[in-house]
């Protein structure tokens, strides 16, 4: 069980027959959705940790620095258990399939990200 990808759709609640047909407002919703999570969520993580130290409201641990922690601010965009659940909330008609596949893209996209950012700097880190 899961190992399919359809699985995942299905587990998400996502049915292909019930995405919208207004390809310009599927597109506008799927690239706001996947924005938000690819760039907003990181940003946001990014920015409240930069302020919080600044302010010195928390350090970060021994041997990390603000390079590996926008790592984890990358990978905050997988978490998309709330977003499904806002999405449930803000619509009740077939924009709701489109909202929640650009949910599991944008948290794929954002996975893909953290993972080649933190290769990167792993690497970086190796070689210095």
């Amino acid at each position: 069980m899961g190992s399919c990808p359809c699985s995942r759709l299905v587990n998400a609640g996502v049915t292909i027959h019930a995405l919208t047909l207004d390809l310009s407002t599927a597109i506008r919703l799927a690239a706001g959705i996947a924005v938000a999570l690819v760039v907003g969520k990181p940003i946001g993580i990014i920015l409240a940790a930069t302020i919080g130290i600044k302010l010195g409201w928390c350090a970060l641990p021994p041997g990390v620095d603000m390079r590996r922690f926008s790592v984890v601010g990358l990978l905050g965009g997988v978490g998309f258990t709330m977003s499904l659940f806002v999405c449930n909330l803000a619509f009740a008609n077939e924009l709701l399939a489109t909202a929640k596949l650009a949910v599991l893209i944008g948290s794929t996209l954002a996975a893909i990200g953290g993972l080649f950012m933190g290769r990167s700097i792993l690497n970086s880190a190796r070689a210095g």
